[in-house]
């Protein structure tokens, strides 16, 4: 194995010599700004409706959830959603009359679904990743309690979760390109789209 040369070396060090000084005053400037932000969102949440149901301690990610943006809308919007929350392992869902409806396949960093010509199939993109539809659907529905067998599970997404189809095969899709066929004719029957998770409820009243 060959050594690293002295002078490359030494360039690294000189470069972290000239550069720390900066890499301070942004850390001086991002600090404070960072604490603010934190306390604006912590103050946010623990006025939230979400946060007088569930009472779960703050977290940042937690603003970004679809239940928690779905139920702060429909409590705003003057609605009472029977939301659950499964203590064991986080999942959140809606009943609504005979229907469970699952947000977001109780998968973390979900990004879309879009349908592939390629394989022949629906499926999911989470932080990066692509996979069969059916099969997360599936292991979702799994972590879902014994007491629902009465109920119908259906997997709630919003319109533009729905990517053109094999889109989802690059990994990413600029917003603007978002558009084109969707292939919505071809969405398995467990799927629910809406624009707007409250169009589920009715709706703004």
């Amino acid at each position: 194995m060959k050594k690293p040369k002295k002078h490359v070396n030494a360039f690294i060090l000189l470069a972290m010599v000239l550069l720390s000084p900066l890499l301070l005053l942004a850390a001086v400037f991002f600090l404070p700004y960072a604490l603010v932000q934190n306390y604006k969102e912590k103050q946010k949440y623990l006025a939230s409706p979400y946060f007088h149901k569930f009472g779960l301690r703050f977290h940042s990610r937690l603003l970004q959830q679809a239940a928690y943006r779905f139920y702060n809308d429909a409590v705003d919007a003057g609605y009472d959603p029977l939301l659950v929350r499964q203590a064991a392992n986080g999942v959140e869902y809606l009943l609504l009359e005979n229907v469970a409806y699952v947000f977001e396949l109780c998968i973390e960093d979900f990004q879309a679904i879009y349908y592939s010509d390629e394989h022949g199939e629906w499926r999911v993109l989470a932080d990066g990743d692509c996979g069969p539809l059916t099969e997360a659907w599936e292991k979702s529905v799994e972590r879902i309690e014994p007491e629902l067998s009465g109920k119908i599970p259906r997997l709630l997404l919003e319109r533009w979760m729905i990517w053109p189809r094999d889109s989802g095969d690059s990994g990413y899709v600029e917003t603007e390109a978002r558009e084109g066929d969707l292939a919505l004719e071809l969405l398995p029957p467990f799927v629910k789209v809406v624009e707007k998770y409250l169009d589920i409820l009715g709706g703004t009243k």
